[in-house]
């Protein structure tokens, strides 16, 4: 990233991190541009997402036909491939300097928060 060591307090990265090509870097650099005790939260599709958690949440988005059935398809098809299991983001994390990490599982994702 293109910012100074120790710039940040806080970093959110939503919807994106199942896109990096070289994960455990892009988790090392955030480390690396937040400050001493800040806080990266990462939000992401569950790797394990299940076909009847993607209906559900899809079916209370309120999306015309047509949006509905390629948003579920997207989440049950091919997205998860490229998302990440719980045990998978814990070895990515042991790869980098972050202290301390919580992951929560919801339906749809994992809610990673790292601290440095």
């Amino acid at each position: 990233m293109p910012f100074d060591a120790d710039s940040f307090d806080f970093i959110v990265c939503s919807a994106a991190f199942k896109n990096f090509s070289r994960p455990a870097r892009a988790l090392q650099e955030m480390c690396r541009v937040l400050r001493p005790d800040g806080t990266a939260l990462v939000v992401d599709l569950r790797r394990d997402v299940s076909k009847r958690a993607v209906d559900e949440e899809v079916q209370g988005m309120g999306l015309g036909a047509f949006s509905r059935v390629f948003t579920a398809w997207a989440l049950r098809a091919w997205l998860p491939r490229r998302a990440y299991s719980r045990t998978q983001f814990e070895d990515l994390i042991a790869q980098t300097n972050f202290r301390a990490f919580e992951i929560r599982e919801t339906r749809l994702s994992l809610e990673v928060e790292l601290r440095k």
